[in-house]
């Protein structure tokens, strides 16, 4: 499996906003109705072929809400100078019924062009995640 992570400033401003939406969505609806995932990561597996050479826009989008798995997500959209894109997505909140794409409206707004990211192979292991073969990837 592999994993996309971006760089730290925009790690810190995702956290930022998964703890602002889920205190929101636990105000209005109970205090579990939103449960925090980490890490921030976006995971994929290895048919996805990020081109780490030719990368011309990284996007974070607003807060998304998916339906079937009651999951609360960041979509990202990576596009490559040849013209290829990649949506991917960064799991960061599992939801109860409860919780709508109403409650999302005041996020619609908020999205992140990012300068670089990080890609590499991830394994779960005592617990913890370990991200190695890493590559920075440089947006143009």
């Amino acid at each position: 499996m592999k994993a996309f992570t971006a760089n730290k400033d925009t790690l810190f401003s995702l956290a930022g906003l998964q703890k602002e939406i889920i205190f929101l969505c636990n105000k209005k609806h109970g205090a579990t109705s939103a449960l925090p995932e980490f890490p921030l990561w976006a995971f994929y597996d290895d048919s996805i072929e990020l081109k780490k050479a030719s990368c011309s826009s990284c996007r974070i989008g607003c807060a998304c809400l998916d339906e079937k798995e009651r999951l609360l997500y960041f979509p990202v959209e990576i596009i490559f100078a040849e013209g290829d894109t990649v949506n991917i997505r960064i799991n960061f909140a599992r939801v109860s019924d409860a919780v709508t794409r109403d409650d999302l409206a005041p996020y619609k707004e908020t999205s992140l062009a990012l300068p670089s990211f990080r890609t590499g192979s991830v394994l779960l292991k005592n617990n913890a995640w370990e991200f190695f073969d890493e590559q920075w990837v440089k947006v143009k």
